[in-house]
């Protein structure tokens, strides 16, 4: 699951087990997600590009985040 609406939803309604977040994606995108996470225990692993997440999520272009269920 990939993209921050995405997430942020899936995240809210199902729980994660752990988010990944691009460090080269803008702070005030991803601060919910990181606010959200934070106050209710999800793992947070930083990857350095949105290129990469996108990779891991399987899609041809960068991702801010990815959820892992």
């Amino acid at each position: 699951m990939c993209g921050i609406k995405q997430v942020l939803k899936n995240v809210k309604e199902k729980g994660a087990k752990k988010v990944f977040i691009a460090k080269d994606a803008e702070a005030h995108i991803t601060a919910e997600l990181v606010k959200f996470c934070e106050a209710n225990n999800i793992e947070i692993v930083y990857v350095n590009t949105m290129a990469e997440i996108g990779k891991m999520a399987g899609i041809e272009v960068g991702s801010s985040c990815y959820a892992e269920i």
